[in-house]
C-alpha cells in the first residue's frame, strides 16, 4: 500500500485570471515562478474553469461535475450531502480537513462546510453559528418583511454573536479591502499546518483568498510597482455600464488588479515557505488556481457574471504533486484541461494510497472542455 500524502493543499485565488500573471518574468508574480521551478510543479497555460462565477466553479471542483448536474447555480444554493463531496471524501480518508474562506458566498448557510472538521469565514467574528445567507440582499429585496425574515433567524440562532458578527461584516468589508483578510487566511492556513505537524496528522486545506476579486485595493509597496497614480474611482459594475469609465478610467483598473495579483503572490509564498520549512513540501499535493477570471473592460464588459469569454474562464492552475505519483496525463504547456478534474485528480491521489486502482488524470483531450454560465438572480 503507498502512502497517502501528508498535506493537501486546495488554494484558490478568487477572481484571478490566466492573462494578468506573468509566467514568463518576475514582475507580477515571482514567488509562484519561484515554486514552479524550484518543486518541478506543473503550470497549465489552458485550465479552464467549469463556470465563470464562485458557486458554480466551487462545487465543480469539489464533486467533478458540471453546473448542470450538481445545480448549485444561484445565490441561496445548498450543498446536496448526498453527493461525494471532496472534503468528506478527505475526511473519510484519514485527514483532517480544514477550510478557510474570504468569500460571503461559501458559507455554512449552503452546506460548503460539508466534510470540513474546522471552516473559518474570515469575515465573522464567531465561527460556530450559521447565519441568514446574504441578509443585506434579502432585506434589500423584501424590504421590511425581509428585514423580520433575518431577525427571525438570528433570534434563533446565538443572536448575540450573530449580531457582532452583522456590526463586524458591516465596518470591515471583505469587498471593499480583502488585504487584513487575505494576510489573516495566510497566518490561520500556517497556524493549521504547523498544528498538524505538531500532532502528527494528516491534513487536507482548502483556502480561498479574496484578492484579486474587486474592488482593487492593493497594499503598498504593490501598488507603486505598477502605477503611482491617486486613482479613487468608485469601482461599480453599474458605472461601467452606464458608460462613465474612460480608457484611462479602465487602464488604470488593469494596473491595480496587477498589484493585487503581485500582493497575493506575496502571501502564496509565504505560505508555500511555511510548508518547506515544516519539512512538508516533498510530501504534499499542492493545487494553486482559481474559481473564475475577471473582465476589465474587454468584449464591452466589467466583472465576470456576463460571459464565458476567455477573460473570465480562463485561469491559472499549478500543481505539485508528491514525487512518486507526479504523473498527470496532459501536456501543460498544450492541452486544454478543466479544474473540474481536479476532483478526480485528488480523489485518486487518496484511492491509490489505499491500494485502489483510480484514475488520477484530466480527462483525454478529445473530450470537449465544458464552462457552464447560469447568471445569478
Amino acid at each position: 500500500m503507498s502512502k497517502l500524502p501528508k498535506l493537501i493543499v486546495f488554494l484558490v485565488m478568487d477572481t484571478a485570471r490566466y492573462r494578468s500573471f506573468d509566467f514568463e518574468s518576475d514582475r507580477v508574480n515571482p514567488r509562484l515562478n519561484s515554486f514552479i521551478r524550484d518543486h518541478n510543479a506543473l503550470n497549465f497555460k489552458r485550465a479552464i474553469s467549469a463556470a465563470p462565477w464562485t458557486i458554480p466553479s466551487h462545487v465543480s471542483m469539489f464533486s467533478g461535475k458540471l453546473p448542470s448536474e450538481h445545480g448549485c447555480i444561484d445565490y441561496g444554493f445548498k450543498v446536496d450531502k448526498e453527493i461525494n463531496f471532496l472534503p468528506k471524501l478527505m475526511q473519510s480518508s484519514g485527514y483532517h480537513t480544514a477550510g478557510i474562506t474570504s468569500n460571503g458566498l461559501l458559507t455554512r448557510s449552503s452546506n460548503f462546510n460539508f466534510g470540513f472538521n474546522d471552516y473559518i469565514c474570515t469575515w465573522n467574528l464567531f465561527q460556530d453559528l450559521k447565519e441568514p445567507y446574504r441578509s443585506s440582499n434579502i432585506i434589500k429585496k423584501e424590504g421590511f418583511l425581509g428585514l423580520i425574515k433575518v431577525l427571525k433567524y438570528i433570534f434563533k440562532n446565538k443572536p448575540v454573536k450573530s449580531i457582532l458578527n452583522l456590526i463586524y461584516r458591516n465596518i470591515f468589508s471583505v469587498k471593499k479591502d480583502s488585504t487584513p483578510f487575505t494576510i489573516k487566511t495566510t497566518e490561520l492556513a500556517k497556524s493549521k499546518i504547523r498544528d498538524c505537524v505538531k500532532k502528527d496528522k494528516k491534513l487536507f486545506l482548502f483556502i480561498n483568498y479574496m484578492q484579486p476579486h474587486m474592488d482593487y485595493n492593493p497594499p503598498e509597496p504593490f501598488r507603486s510597482k505598477f502605477t503611482t497614480e491617486n486613482i479613487n474611482l468608485a469601482q461599480s459594475p453599474v458605472d461601467f455600464y452606464s458608460g462613465k469609465y474612460t480608457d484611462k478610467d479602465i487602464s488604470s483598473f488593469n494596473k491595480l488588479y496587477k498589484s493585487e495579483i503581485s500582493f497575493l503572490d506575496s502571501q502564496v509564498g509565504d505560505l508555500l515557505s511555511c510548508i518547506n520549512k515544516e519539512g512538508l513540501m516533498d510530501d504534499s499535493a499542492i493545487v494553486i488556481t482559481s474559481d473564475h477570471g475577471e473582465h476589465i473592460g474587454e468584449h464591452g464588459h466589467i466583472s465576470h457574471y456576463f460571459s464565458v469569454y476567455n477573460e473570465t474562464i480562463h485561469v491559472p492552475l499549478i500543481m505539485k504533486l508528491p514525487e512518486k505519483n507526479n504523473q498527470i496525463l496532459a501536456n501543460p504547456d498544450l492541452d486544454f484541461v478543466s479544474t473540474m478534474d481536479l476532483y478526480g485528480i485528488l480523489c485518486g491521489l487518496i484511492m491509490q494510497g489505499k491500494g485502489k486502482s483510480e484514475n488520477n488524470s484530466f480527462r483525454k483531450s478529445s473530450k470537449p472542455i465544458i464552462s457552464e454560465l447560469y447568471m445569478p438572480s
